[in-house]
């Protein structure tokens, strides 16, 4: 069975490597770097088993049994056309009589036709292949039994079933909120990124509402982490959550641009500090990094993950005695690099 499921752009490899992880196997997988899309040739023989399998993956947002996938151009007429040729068989047994559908497209590059077109022929589409077969189809916008996915990345053109209900990143351990909270899908990749081990320390070292720690007590359960936040309130939620979580954990309200922690006292640090975009000035933040950079290269054993949109604040606060990789990510229409920083020294 094939499956298109989505995720952070510049992510891609990581949801293949997660699959192939919980599934002990190598996955077939097709995707364009930084198109949010993955192809994955999963194996499964029903629905259901893909779905019960999907429900368990982190690095996705959302996924679709794929019905048919091929190109398109860029004109009406041949949106119009490719919509009419498309291979709709896989919806028999999942639109009944009693089932209500509806068609949500997305769309990205230089055709003359928009999103709203593409779910109209789509939508047109599979109203006349069921009605075809006896199936009178019962449109529903609002509140559907079954969704239809259509997208259309360039010339790329693929439809399939949704099969996750709400966005995956909807993580069910949030019980408390943040203004600024970093997409789980991005925090559970970036605790891959590190590759702990069992029994590792994790340091988040702005831990606001605690999704980084959160998501590695979901996966990595023998992993302590250590959250701090200059704001109680923050900490305060991120307790929240990360009880909801179930993990092994230590709070503390201070500042990480001082030594809060002993040399070498985690494993990893992993953290998303403040962009600094409403501060008024360059020199302030660009001394925060610094400072902040500074306490996390000295506090890791292993490794240091940090995401950040203000790179040049990054990569000037760095030393030697690293190895440093850097990933672009695109996060609610902006970029914004990971840095993976290992260290060279063993302990």
């Amino acid at each position: 069975m094939s499956v298109l499921v989505t995720t952070v752009p510049g992510l891609e490899d990581y949801v293949v490597m997660e699959a192939e992880e919980r599934m002990g196997t190598e996955v077939g997988h097709v995707y364009d770097r930084m198109s949010g899309r993955v192809l994955l040739e999963t194996g499964f023989s029903s629905v259901m088993e893909a779905k019960s399998f999907l429900a368990s993956m982190r690095t996705i947002e959302n996924a679709y049994y794929l019905l048919d996938s091929g190109e398109v151009g860029p004109l009406m007429e041949d949106l119009e056309g490719r919509a009419r040729a498309l291979r709709l068989e896989g919806l028999m047994g999942i639109v009944t009589p009693e089932t209500s559908v509806a068609v949500e497209a997305v769309r990205a590059g230089d055709q003359e036709y928009s999103s709203t077109d593409v779910a109209r022929a789509v939508g047109d589409a599979v109203i006349s292949f069921l009605e075809g077969r006896g199936v009178k189809a019962l449109v529903n916008l609002s509140s559907p039994d079954v969704v239809i996915g259509a997208h259309v990345l360039g010339r790329g053109f693929m439809v399939g079933v949704k099969i996750t209900r709400s966005t995956a990143r909807d993580r069910e351990y949030r019980v408390r909120g943040h203004p600024a909270s970093l997409n789980p899908v991005i925090a559970f990749s970036m605790i891959m990124m590190a590759s702990p081990d069992e029994g590792d320390t994790l340091c988040d070292l702005t831990c606001g509402g605690g999704t980084i720690p959160a998501e590695a007590a979901h996966f990595w359960r023998r992993i302590r982490s250590v959250c701090i936040d200059v704001n109680p309130d923050y900490c305060d939620s991120a307790g929240s959550n990360l009880a909801a979580a179930g993990g092994d954990f230590d709070l503390a309200v201070g500042d990480s641009t001082t030594p809060m922690l002993r040399p070498l006292s985690c494993d990893h640090v992993v953290f998303n500090p403040p962009y600094g975009i409403r501060m008024k000035t360059e020199k302030p933040i660009r001394a925060f990094y610094k400072e902040l950079m500074a306490n996390a290269l000295r506090a890791a054993r292993k490794s240091i993950v940090v995401i950040t949109g203000r790179r040049r604040l990054v990569t000037g606060a760095l030393g030697s005695g690293a190895s440093v990789s850097e990933r672009r990510v695109e996060q609610g229409g902006m970029y914004s690099s990971i840095f993976i920083i290992r260290k060279k020294m063993s302990f």
